[in-house]
């Protein structure tokens, strides 16, 4: 999860001239990105954003980066063909219609650069719990707290984790885990209402070990074995849960 500069103002025209070079990340091969919110490519420098948020033009958010379109479908257990070269025009056209319209199911926004099924295909995805209303209106201060973990959920923690990570699981009809540190939550993507109070700090247990665990794309979590289809639950969850960390510091 990354904190961006997303686009908030009428004034885009004033936008572009306080971000100045920077302007560039919120364009796709010189036109608009696809979605329906201005998530930036890229992180913006730090002054300019700041020029933009003291006119009250934009605000940051967190945001999570999916680079290819396989990535951003295993979020709801779809898994694209990949690149195709020898794909029609009304085949990729087809698949960009297909993945548009996960991503409309989404709760958050959402932003898209890049050619659909190609390479350089990049998805920005608003944080989940964020709603848009929220993200436009809220204002307050940024602070950082230390969220210990609890020792005695460290390994329930992974197994969430590896349970997320089966190739068949989707996070829209199967919900999402999270935790603050004491104890596991889990959120199906309608729910009325969150499990946890209003002024608690949560972190979705994937963000918890790819986020601040260190882990990155190279880790395969999944407690299905590729080369055979075999069971490797244990095996994953010993594995994930090198990356469940003792303690984190959170910006919230």
């Amino acid at each position: 999860m990354a904190k961006v500069l997303m686009l908030t103002g009428d004034s885009l025209e004033q936008a572009w001239e306080l971000l100045g070079d920077e302007a560039g990340l919120y364009g796709d091969n010189g036109g608009e990105p696809d979605g329906n919110v201005w998530l930036p490519s890229d992180e913006v420098d730090t002054e300019a954003a700041q020029r933009v948020i003291d006119a009250g033009l934009g605000r940051m958010v967190e945001a999570r980066y999916f680079d290819g379109d396989d990535a951003f479908a295993k979020l709801f257990g779809f898994m694209p063909d990949g690149e195709d070269d020898e794909a029609s025009e009304e085949e990729l056209a087809q698949f960009a219609d297909t993945l548009k319209g996960l991503a409309q199911d989404l709760p958050g926004g959402w932003a898209h650069y890049g050619a659909y099924g190609a390479g350089d295909s990049k998805w920005v995805i608003l944080k989940q719990e964020q709603s848009i209303g929220a993200a436009l209106t809220q204002a307050e201060p940024v602070r950082t707290i230390v969220m210990p973990i609890n020792p005695t959920i460290r390994r329930e923690i992974a197994e969430k984790v590896v349970e997320q990570a089966h190739p068949g699981y989707s996070y829209p009809y199967q919900g999402q885990w999270y935790t603050d540190g004491q104890r596991l939550y889990h959120v199906e993507e309608h729910a009325p209402w969150m499990p946890w109070s209003d002024d608690a700090v949560v972190v979705s247990v994937d963000d918890l070990v790819f986020e601040y665990g260190g882990a990155d794309d190279s880790c395969d979590f999944s407690p299905v074995d590729e080369r055979d289809g075999s069971d490797i639950t244990e095996a994953a969850i010993d594995f994930c849960l090198a990356y469940v960390p003792s303690q984190i510091e959170i910006a919230c």
